[in-house]
């Protein structure tokens, strides 16, 4: 019951057991017969993953990545913040929605979470970055293309519907404004905005 209610308020989401298989965190706990029953054999504790609990800090290797597009949504009222629930709920939707099923089965992208942001790669040449910064003032949204690659367009419409979905549900009386950052002023990390145009 506690289980149900913590995923309906949409404060933390159950993952599969075969997670830990895929991700290497346990040794020696699953036999290699490929029936699920034999795989999932020992893994009977149900899996968590709470957002909030992060504590981690921004890897290093993201300061590195060429960013093609950058997005942000402001709030423009200057004692209102992102509360620490949007980006938990946001995260969450995020990992559910943009982790297409394979056909083999395989896990295919390659996600980080850190204490206010995250990034993945689908896979399919595509990099997206989300972070609150700004004092929590901004949600930042950045991606990166590998040369020959088609479908950041759509990709980027759809990590920024998600982004203004969560909004209007959980924070609709925020004010806030949209700004697309000049491609010329990419850069990473954002350090602070200012007179309505991000500062990188």
């Amino acid at each position: 019951m506690l289980i149900c209610f913590l995923k309906n308020m949409e404060l933390c989401q159950e993952l599969n057991p075969l997670f830990l298989k895929f991700t290497d965190l346990i040794e020696g706990e699953t036999e290699e017969t490929g029936s699920s029953a034999s795989e999932t054999q020992g893994i009977r504790d149900r899996l968590l993953f709470f957002p909030c609990l992060l504590s981690t800090d921004r890897p290093k290797s993201l300061t590195s990545q060429v960013y093609q597009f950058g997005w942000c949504l402001q709030c423009t009222r200057e004692h209102q913040f992102f509360p620490p629930r949007y980006f938990h709920v946001l995260s969450l939707h995020l990992a559910f929605k943009m982790a297409q099923p394979q056909e083999d089965g395989k896990l295919e992208r390659h996600c980080s979470f850190w204490k206010n942001g995250l990034y993945w790669f689908n896979g399919h040449g595509v990099g997206s970055l989300i972070e609150i910064v700004d004092e929590s003032q901004c949600v930042l949204v950045m991606m990166s293309c590998e040369k020959g690659c088609d479908n950041i367009v759509s990709l980027r419409r759809d990590v920024i519907g998600e982004v203004m979905s969560v909004y209007k549900e959980s924070c609709p009386s925020l004010e806030v404004k949209e700004i697309v950052i000049d491609p010329k002023e990419l850069g990473y990390p954002v350090i602070h905005q200012e007179k309505g145009q991000c500062i990188v």
